[in-house]
């Protein structure tokens, strides 16, 4: 599913990189006007940090996807500890108390 979202996000910034690329450029009237204006550059930037927060999501999200995987062995193994402990400490009291 992510890598599905990944690529369908890509492909919208891709679309936004061809626009901009299609759009004529203009000089600039002032250098204040030149500070806000956008050309492919900053579409391809902004698609290329775009791509490693993407990728940088994908691989926290495994790794979420690991620990929360390590965390339910971890207490379903508590739990049969727990159990293990409780069923010998019955075990004990009545033996002690054959005695």
């Amino acid at each position: 599913m992510i890598l599905f979202c990944r690529n369908v996000a890509r492909v919208g910034v891709q679309n936004l990189l061809a626009r901009f690329e299609a759009q004529p450029v203009t000089p600039a009237a002032s250098s204040i006007d030149s500070t806000i204006s956008y050309n492919g550059d900053d579409a391809r930037r902004y698609l290329y940090e775009w791509d490693k927060v993407l990728g940088h999501h994908w691989e926290v999200t495994q790794e979420t996807e690991h620990l929360e995987a390590a965390l339910a062995t971890s207490q379903t193994t508590l739990t049969t500890m727990e159990g293990e402990s409780t069923a010998a400490r019955v075990r004990l009291v009545e033996s002690d108390a054959r005695r």
